[in-house]
């Protein structure tokens, strides 16, 4: 397991005695000292976890996915894998959705979307839950009807809109088909439509996410290019002028690493250049990434996350054959560190609560090997911790992948970007 450490101050200097007559008194001051410290931090501890319990109490319980065993073993005995509800602890954790394989599962204020891959095909089913219906679980699931056979590789949730990137099963069908569902209105099973441009071309890409109304598609297609598309086709209880149906090309970029408001999406590319993306206008404001005074010189900016206060940053740092992630919090005062783990690309994920006042750190052990799922592979003994985003203490962990804080947008302060 990687081990994650908080940045405490170094332990007092011991002062120096002379040897003939002060060893009694330095083993007495030593005494002293460590049992002080170690009263003094428990102290810390305790007092600022009894001071954001309200706070947790309040953003949880959180939805995280809890994956049962390996994918590829059909003939093992293993768990269903479960979306389930917790909070910073096992105790009083229930399960909303179980299935033998679940890929991943996307969640807003109202639904939960579940991609679950077939026992004996490559096939994806996609099953949807109303968040809203009391104890909802896998029994009252709808399915969202895919227009052919295939493998889900991308999938977002926003506005009463999902879309999903797919790869079909028939080899002779376009890979990459971006297909969108209107969950307005009705009820069972609902179909899902393959997405077009104006003038009839069929839409691809390999990763998709939505505007926060759900009005808009952002697709990144097959060479790493940005396209956002109206998807008036599916959600016709919208208007759109002339300018919101055309595609609007949004600039090359290899990931989407997350959602801001006012519908801006940040966004990076090979270079290691971040950059803020507005798909309503095309607006694209480049970040200015140059290290905060506060962290270490010869630092890199690996990755980013936008949060209420600003961002949530890690930067590696190398010193011989030693690789340390380090999170920060970055805000318009500064950057403060909040933890560190040892080994490149050991933390494997950050976001912010949708307070901004915890910060969610996942990391994986070195040379971990993951479970072989299509989407999301899960890094066996990955683990999320979650830190005060202000000072650098932990407040407990949260159970299983893809925490639900680390999707859906965050109201970013204005004037912080």
């Amino acid at each position: 397991m990687t081990r994650i450490s908080t940045d405490r101050s170094a332990e007092p200097r011991r002062a120096r005695w002379p040897w003939r007559a002060g060893v009694i008194a330095t083993i007495v001051l030593l005494v002293v000292v460590f049992v002080g410290a170690q009263w003094y931090g428990q102290r810390e501890t305790t007092v600022l976890t009894d001071a954001n319990a309200a706070a947790v109490a309040d953003e949880t319980p959180v939805l995280s996915l809890r994956r049962g065993g390996g994918y590829q073993d059909d003939g093992a005995l293993r768990g269903d894998d479960r979306i389930v509800r917790s909070d910073m602890a096992d105790a009083g954790m229930q399960t909303v959705f179980t299935a033998p394989r679940i890929q991943t599962f996307v969640v807003d204020d109202r639904w939960i979307v579940v991609a679950v891959a077939d026992r004996r095909t490559a096939a994806t089913k996609l099953e949807l839950l109303d968040r809203q219906a009391a104890d909802a679980t896998s029994k009252d699931a709808r399915e969202l009807v895919l227009p052919i056979e295939a493998t889900v590789i991308g999938l977002a949730l926003a506005g009463d809109t999902v879309s999903a990137t797919i790869n079909p099963l028939d080899y002779s069908q376009p890979g990459g088909q971006v297909i969108a569902w209107s969950l307005v209105g009705g009820e069972g099973s609902v179909s899902g439509a393959p997405v077009h441009t104006p003038d009839g071309e069929l839409v691809q890409g390999n990763q998709v996410v939505l505007t926060e109304d759900g009005r808009f598609a952002v697709v990144r297609q097959w060479d790493n290019t940005m396209l956002r598309v109206a998807l008036s086709a599916v959600r016709t209880d919208q208007q759109y002028d002339d300018a919101e149906r055309a595609p609007l090309p949004l600039g090359s970029y290899t990931e989407v690493l997350g959602s801001a408001a006012q519908q801006r999406l940040l966004v990076s590319d090979q270079n290691g250049t971040f950059a803020l993306v507005d798909p309503v206008n095309g607006g694209r404001q480049r970040l200015d990434t140059s290290l905060p005074k506060d962290v270490d010189g010869g630092s890199r900016l690996v990755q980013l996350a936008p949060a209420p206060f600003g961002a949530v940053a890690v930067y590696e740092k190398s010193a011989g054959d030693q690789t340390i992630d380090t999170v920060y919090s970055l805000t318009r005062d500064g950057a403060r560190r909040i933890a560190t783990s040892e080994g490149r690309g050991s933390v494997s994920g950050v976001c912010a609560s949708p307070s901004g006042r915890f910060i969610a750190v996942t990391t994986a052990p070195a040379d971990a090997s993951d479970d072989g799922y299509v989407m999301m592979p899960n890094v066996t003994g990955a683990q999320t911790e979650v830190f005060a985003a202000d000072q650098p203490v932990s407040i407990g962990t949260l159970p299983g992948l893809r925490p639900s804080w680390c999707q859906g947008y965050q109201r970013v302060l204005a004037g912080l970007y």
